[in-house]
């Protein structure tokens, strides 16, 4: 990861380690599917663990459209997932989003989208 690499984590809550790595395998593909210059890769949430991978790690180049891509994969996924709980962190800021809607799925990818646009313009 280079200085102008942006990380996120996210991690599916409330649900048992081999749902949560199926979901986290799942919205890796969502924010992959554009083919954004963005790289997702799933490691264990516990290193103890047994399972393939709870916690997905994204890293994006801080440019808009790497950016708006995880937001908008999110914000699919959610919306797909409304009953979900999922746990977005990129270090210094956590955001915990709890059974979503499909319409507040999409206001929130393009709040993030919006965020990050922000962090790639500074």
């Amino acid at each position: 990861m280079s200085a102008r690499d942006h990380q996120i984590t996210v991690r599916p809550l409330d649900v048992a380690a081999g749902e949560a790595g199926d979901l986290a395998a799942e919205l890796r593909e969502l924010m992959l599917a554009d083919n954004p210059p963005i790289t997702a890769e799933l490691n264990r949430a516990d290193p103890r663990a047994q399972d393939f991978g709870a916690l997905l790690v994204v890293t994006a180049p801080l440019l808009a459209p790497a950016l708006t891509a995880i937001a908008h994969g999110l914000g699919r996924w959610l919306a797909k997932h409304n009953d979900a709980s999922v746990e977005v962190s990129d270090g210094s800021r956590t955001l915990t989003v709890r059974h979503i809607s499909g319409r507040g799925a999409k206001e929130l990818a393009s709040q993030l989208a919006e965020i990050f646009d922000e962090s790639a313009g500074s």
